[in-house]
């Protein structure tokens, strides 16, 4: 078994036009020297107005630590996610079932399990989970919205689908109002130097791809975290943003910073 470790740095925003208001994103890292359990990272986008939203991210972070603290050693991975998903998924109803104002209440996730050789993603909306490997930044996460489903089809470009007007229509999502939740799965080899990246809607509708792939590529895992929060706001995030960034191992220099250097 690798012996590398993942290094990781999570930081949320409410964003420059939400200012005074709930920050309905949450984010959650489980990382600990004492724990066998691999490292569980998420990011969670709340709906709902004011007290939905919030308290739906919240919800779903919560159910997600609780029930991965549980999962006995030797369950597949992607049947802790299943289990995640669908554990958290029904915590939301509950909630609604004892107060009916938070009935519309909802909310994405994109979690992943890093493994020392192999990662597992899940995800339910439009928070995303990218790979970035040697200056290529590759998306792993599936969108469930209106716009994901152009994207699948090639009716459009993933830079059209980035300013949509329907990009922000989900498909699915957790939410007490559905009754059940397909949630999207993947596992992924991974190597020393691999950066992953997940984050909230507010993130990469405001950044381009390239953006993107200059800070993950360019900077360790904590100043990438700030930097693209600062970017967002700066592009005028109309949303909260979150992001986590987690790299396996030493940091491997880019191919411009080889460039650069004169190195091969």
């Amino acid at each position: 078994m690798s012996s590398l470790q993942w290094h990781i740095s999570a930081s949320t925003d409410v964003g420059v036009k939400r200012r005074g208001r709930a920050n309905e994103d949450a984010v959650m890292v489980i990382q600990s020297a004492f724990d066998p359990r691999p490292p569980l990272v998420v990011v969670a986008d709340g709906m709902g107005g004011y007290k939905g939203g919030a308290l739906a991210s919240q919800k779903v972070i919560e159910s997600f630590e609780r029930e991965y603290k549980k999962i006995a050693a030797g369950t597949s991975v992607k049947k802790i996610l299943e289990t995640l998903v669908q554990t958290a998924h029904n915590d939301l109803k509950r909630l609604a079932e004892k107060d009916e104002s938070v009935e519309r209440m909802g909310s994405t996730v994109v979690a992943a399990i890093l493994g020392p050789d192999r990662v597992g993603i899940v995800n339910v909306g439009d928070s995303r989970a990218y790979l970035y490997r040697r200056g290529e930044l590759r998306q792993l996460s599936l969108d469930h919205s209106m716009v994901g489903e152009l994207l699948k089809k090639g009716a459009i470009t993933p830079e059209e689908a980035r300013t949509h007007p329907e990009r922000s229509m989900l498909t699915m999502s957790l939410s007490p109002k559905r009754g059940e939740v397909k949630s999207f799965m993947v596992e992924e080899k991974v190597m020393e130097g691999d950066v992953l990246l997940l984050c909230s809607d507010g993130l990469w509708s405001v950044l381009s791809h390239s953006e993107l792939v200059t800070v993950v590529g360019d900077l360790d895992v904590q100043p990438a975290a700030e930097k693209l929060i600062e970017m967002a706001n700066i592009s005028q995030a109309p949303d909260n943003v979150s992001v986590i960034i987690a790299r396996l191992g030493k940091r491997i220099a880019s191919p411009t910073e080889d460039d650069e250097t004169g190195e091969n």
